[in-house]
């Protein structure tokens, strides 16, 4: 929903980012990766391009990335729509899981 936030912890290019930002959703899409990450933000651009969008690309280590997100997210008040978490890094992501801990629901 346009009222939603996805927040991408292993964006890649966008595979995910991409397609959430152009149905409206508040994007925030991380990678490690600098390069990942600066596609990333050249596929947003290039998709979004005439769209009224939201839709941030960062490049830090994914804990430090939702921390961030938490803590920013829990700042603003918190928004109208749910947060949706994307992790596809199958094999990495329940190391990530310990993030979480106490600050979601």
């Amino acid at each position: 929903l346009p009222s939603d936030e996805v927040w991408d912890m292993f964006a890649g290019i966008g595979p995910f980012a991409v397609p959430a930002a152009m149905k409206g959703c508040a994007v925030h899409a991380n990678d490690l990766n600098p390069a990942s990450s600066h596609y990333c933000a050249v596929n947003l651009e290039r998709n979004l391009k005439g769209r009224s969008a939201r839709a941030e690309v960062h490049n830090l280590d994914a804990r430090e990335f939702i921390q961030n997100r938490i803590a920013a997210h829990q700042a603003s008040g918190g928004s109208d729509g749910a947060v949706r978490i994307v992790m596809n890094l199958p094999a990495s992501a329940p190391e990530f899981m310990d993030a979480f801990q106490g600050v979601m629901e």
